[in-house]
């Protein structure tokens, strides 16, 4: 576990969040005192070191819960502001340009209510926390914004600034609710700054919490600048010839500000959803009402009709990458894409050119670009395939952190969650498996 910066204490100093958790606080730690809350938030107290109880500013914490949509649109300014201050790539599901379209498109559908954490340092936001509370079967879930869409579980930090201390109080506040009844943040990128935020929660509470285990579902798969591996470039660039005995390839990036972004989606969306009707598998994400919106809004966090882009170019954007034969598209990615690193979120191609592996080809195409010889790294996300394998240069370990706080939860999440359910998926995995094969074999 990573070290917290010395100018803040590594266990937590005591606060009445942390007291009705409980948390242990060792009699060595310091106390804290209070300070006027932010209006019209649920905040945290500032945390002021005694040794320092004029309240030096490297001694300062304060978290500003929000729960509404419109309060959230109004900081979407200072939450990008943050973005272009960020370094971890992984964060990109953190981001305005996501959780706030998904919010106006699909949250607002659904029975959720924002819990975003703002922590603030010495005055300067430095982090972000975007959680939400949902209800379900009869249950009140604390999970990550944008759930069950939202690839990654992590927090949206300043680089500049050591947050660990700020999260921790961020992730105390969140838990002292009492309508919660269990917590479940899954893909969690291993050693990220929500993982090392938990990990000193974990060590600091008395009770016996569930550490972060390892998430069996996912991982993310890297591709950099060198494409495929050798073996399978010559099959792919074969391919690619094929396509090209069909009509004139080309390949294109659609940004989400540009005016045919949304048709676009429309596109990619019909490919995708007759791959799932054709190889039966269903899609909770998709299945959700109002995910084709959602998607077509992507990148713009106060929506398509604000005028001029009001993405944050610097920050976090949506981004598709395109193939196309003629004037048919063949193959195409919807991405997150910024601090060095593109996320592949979906996916889509056209089956009348399967056999030329149009969706190899586009992958290909798109690291043969100036953007791609950059060696910008392409991540294509969870759920491990044999396509990704074949791409994979490196792949990055995935934790969860899953805790009930209620006897309904803990049925719940031991009964259902982390028992019935993942059987149920294998099992219908292996029935989908086997009546592919005897469909082969007719």
């Amino acid at each position: 576990m990573d070290q917290v910066k010395d100018d803040t204490p590594a266990r937590l100093p005591a606060m009445p969040a942390l007291e009705r958790l409980p948390l242990a606080v060792p009699t060595s730690a310091p106390t804290a005192h209070k300070s006027a809350q932010a209006p019209n938030s649920h905040a945290a107290p500032v945390i002021v070191d005694d040794q320092n109880p004029q309240g030096c500013p490297g001694h300062t914490w304060r978290v500003e819960t929000v729960s509404t949509e419109a309060a959230l649109a109004e900081r979407a300014h200072e939450w990008q502001a943050l973005e272009t201050r960020a370094d971890d790539p992984n964060s990109a599901f953190q981001s305005a340009v996501w959780c706030l379209p998904w919010l106006r498109h699909v949250g607002s559908g659904l029975n959720v209510k924002p819990q975003v954490s703002f922590v603030y340092h010495s005055g300067r936001l430095v982090a972000v926390l975007p959680l939400m509370m949902r209800r379900r079967s009869g249950l009140n879930h604390l999970l990550p914004l944008g759930h069950p869409h939202t690839q990654l579980s992590n927090a949206l930090t300043d680089k500049a600034v050591d947050c660990t201390a700020g999260l921790t109080l961020a992730l105390a506040e969140q838990m002292v609710n009492p309508t919660l009844d269990c917590v479940g943040l899954n893909a969690i990128v291993k050693g990220c700054a929500l993982h090392r935020a938990i990990d000193v929660f974990v060590a600091t509470a008395p009770q016996t919490i569930p550490a972060l285990r390892p998430d069996p579902a996912e991982f993310i798969t890297l591709v950099d600048g060198s494409g495929l591996k050798k073996n399978l470039r010559k099959t792919v660039r074969k391919g690619l010839a094929k396509l090209r005995s069909k009509g004139p390839v080309t390949f294109q990036r659609i940004q989400s500000n540009d005016a045919d972004f949304a048709a676009t989606v429309a596109e990619i969306m019909v490919l995708k959803r007759d791959w799932l009707a054709r190889t039966r598998t269903h899609s909770v994400g998709l299945s959700t009402p109002g995910s084709d919106r959602f998607l077509a809004n992507l990148g713009l966090p106060n929506g398509r009709t604000s005028d001029g882009p009001d993405a944050n170019r610097l920050g976090f954007d949506a981004q598709l990458e395109v193939l196309r034969c003629g004037a048919r598209l063949v193959a195409a990615h919807i991405t997150l894409k910024g601090h060095g690193l593109r996320h592949s979120y979906l996916s889509a191609y056209d089956p009348a050119f399967a056999e030329s592996s149009p969706g190899n080809g586009l992958i290909q195409t798109s690291l043969d670009t100036p953007e791609g010889k950059a060696r910008i790294p392409l991540s294509l996300l969870g759920y491990p395939t044999r396509q990704k394998r074949s791409w994979a240069h490196e792949t990055v370990p995935l934790v969860c952190f899953e805790r009930a706080m209620t006897p309904l939860g803990r049925l719940w999440l031991g009964g259902w969650q982390q028992r019935t359910r993942p059987l149920l998926k294998r099992t219908f995995g292996v029935l989908r498996h086997a009546m592919a094969r005897l469909q082969a074999l007719r």
